[in-house]
């Protein structure tokens, strides 16, 4: 089945990085089809940015988004431009150190990967590590085992220990905001 997603924010957020862990884990680890697509401005850190991903379980044949059944908006910005195209039973993710206002009804975590980011591990460069095992955690898109093994392999070596607990903090802060 075709899921489609699109994450946006500003450059430095990790919004290419998130976007590429999650299409390694679905091709290499979940043997799905899946397509990633980005674009940022002239500006990357600090300018405006979004990736799309296509994941399904046959070829894709458009790699485009039509309607994302999730969205994850790291700014005030990104909501502005990106919300309101979700599908009606699509899920929003936010971080609310950044973003306070989504418009319309739809299904929504805040997520506040940025400060436990830097509260926890002393870097923001952890929240895309975080909102990854969080998103695949409260979507069940993709199986958790094999997720982590994508991070494991993704970093340099002095860092897999930091990021596997920031993975383990992700799933931990997915169970905490299924719960409320």
């Amino acid at each position: 089945m075709r899921k489609e997603m699109r994450i946006a924010g500003y450059g430095g957020q990790g919004v290419v990085t998130l976007s590429m862990l999650i299409t390694t884990a679905a091709s290499l680890a979940a043997g799905k089809f899946s397509v990633q697509t980005d674009a940022y401005g002239p500006t990357a850190r600090g300018g405006a940015c979004y990736a799309d991903v296509v994941i399904d379980d046959e070829e894709i044949d458009y790699p485009g988004i039509i309607k994302p059944d999730y969205l994850i908006l790291f700014s005030k910005d990104a909501v502005s431009s990106y919300a309101r195209s979700i599908k009606p039973d699509g899920i929003i993710f936010t971080d609310p150190t950044t973003v306070k206002k989504v418009p319309g009804k739809v299904k929504r975590y805040e997520l506040p990967v940025q400060q436990i980011a830097l509260d926890e591990f002393g870097k923001s460069v952890f929240a895309n590590v975080i909102m990854f095992s969080a998103f695949l955690k409260i979507t069940d898109l993709l199986p958790l085992d094999a997720a982590r093994n994508i991070v494991r392999e993704s970093v340099p070596k002095k860092a897999i220990d930091v990021n596997m607990k920031a993975f383990d903090r992700g799933i931990e802060l997915a169970d905490q905001a299924m719960s409320e």
